[in-house]
């Protein structure tokens, strides 16, 4: 038994190294088949139609800017540190257009309260999100808020938050 195993393996074996010699036969001698055509040059291509657009922000302030941190804050201006903490999630879509009008609505009704919203793309959906807390209590007052100002699905989400630094900082 031991005998036809060691036959059927050396005939498996024989057989997958006959294989590449066969190939270099074909392509005559062994040194002119290459594995990767270097004369490719991409610089020659004429591709001028097409436009690599820049990443979405993951989250934007109300002026359309990024979330600024400690370091790249010019001197003058509020500046601001990344949290655990809370938003309230008002709506949830997969039109941008759609996004973007609900997140402007938001942005005139929560003014007074001096509340940022947010649009997050996240898991193929578009969120908008209303507020910074860092305590849960934060976050349900804004929830209030929210719904008592039409939107009556708004729940509490947990995100990192903008909190402004304290001046010795």
């Amino acid at each position: 038994m031991r005998i036809i195993i060691l036959m059927t393996l050396l005939a498996f074996l024989a057989s997958c190294g006959g294989t590449k010699k066969l190939a270099r036969e074909n392509n005559g001698n062994a040194t002119s088949s290459k594995k990767y055509d270097e004369s490719f040059d991409p610089s020659t291509l004429n591709d001028d139609d097409i436009i690599i657009a820049r990443a979405p922000r993951a989250r934007e302030t109300e002026e359309g800017e990024s979330v600024k941190k400690k370091e790249s804050a010019p001197s003058g201006e509020t500046r601001y540190r990344e949290v655990n903490g809370f938003q309230v999630q008002i709506f949830v879509t997969k039109d941008l257009e759609r996004a973007t009008l609900v997140r402007e609505e938001a942005r005139e009704l929560f003014s007074d309260l001096g509340y940022a919203t947010y649009l997050t793309f996240e898991s193929n959906l578009y969120k908008v999100r209303v507020g910074d807390a860092v305590t849960r209590e934060e976050a349900e007052k804004i929830k209030d808020e929210a719904r008592d100002r039409n939107y009556r699905e708004a729940f509490i989400v947990r995100a990192k938050v903008r909190v402004p630094l304290a001046e010795g900082n």
